[in-house]
């Protein structure tokens, strides 16, 4: 079995003591209940930036992968949340507004408003079309589908950081489910509270969260491909 995985720093254990494991390491302790441990290859890619990563998957074999397992950190969130399209950001050649000296002033704040309120419609249609990083992810990663398991972004106990990846774990989760992929959601199972945590560290998780989260990765990988699978089969019947 041949396992792929693309995340951060948590894939190898950061912070963690000798002898306790990672999430992914506990994900192939499970598996190799099955008897599948001692045949796992795993091939582990850390802190890759959008453009890196695309770059990556265009020239790894992916078909050779039995699963794939992408965890986007943070490196990648503002690539998918607020990146622009190749062809750069959209411009408007917008009319320049002379009113007569003689029209009312609040005809023209109620035009000014229309104008802008037009610009604003435009621009979240543009932003709604425009393609995001995700969703070249998704369209490079989309004949491997049924092999690949999204990792939401994991929690962070700072607010703010966290409200980020909230942004992009929704945007995750609309796309795969357009798209049709398998997405594990950490926050189902991880939490914002300091007990996921290593001591006075608001970012890493500590052996306990790792533990959580590879148990709960082997259980859903259980169906998830499965799934998949089902759901593919149905599109290409009718």
């Amino acid at each position: 079995m041949n396992v792929l995985v693309i995340g951060d720093e948590h894939t190898y254990g950061y912070g963690l003591r000798s002898g306790q494991l990672s999430y992914v390491n506990q994900f192939i302790r499970l598996m190799g209940r099955l008897g599948k441990g001692d045949s796992i290859s795993v091939e582990a890619y850390a802190h890759l930036t959008m453009p890196r990563l695309l770059n990556a998957l265009s020239q790894l074999p992916l078909g050779r992968y039995d699963l794939i397992i992408l965890q986007l950190d943070e490196s990648m969130r503002r690539a998918v949340v607020d990146e622009p399209s190749e062809a750069g950001p959209a411009t408007s050649c917008l009319p320049t507004l002379y009113p007569p000296a003689s029209q009312k002033r609040s005809r023209w704040k109620s035009e000014l408003r229309t104008v802008g309120s037009n610009l604003l419609s435009d621009g979240l249609n543009w932003l709604r079309r425009r393609p995001t990083g995700l969703s070249r992810l998704l369209a490079l990663l989309k004949p491997y589908r049924h092999t690949v398991v999204l990792l939401t972004p994991f929690p962070h106990q700072k607010g703010l950081v966290n409200w980020g990846r909230q942004r992009l774990r929704y945007r995750m989760v609309e796309q795969a489910s357009r798209a049709a992929f398998s997405l594990f959601d950490t926050s189902q199972v991880l939490g914002t509270g300091e007990e996921y945590f290593l001591t006075d560290d608001p970012e890493h998780l500590n052996a306990v969260s790792h533990e959580l989260l590879g148990q709960a990765l082997f259980d859903f990988y259980q169906s998830a491909p499965a799934i998949v699978t089902i759901q593919t089969f149905r599109r290409n019947k009718q």
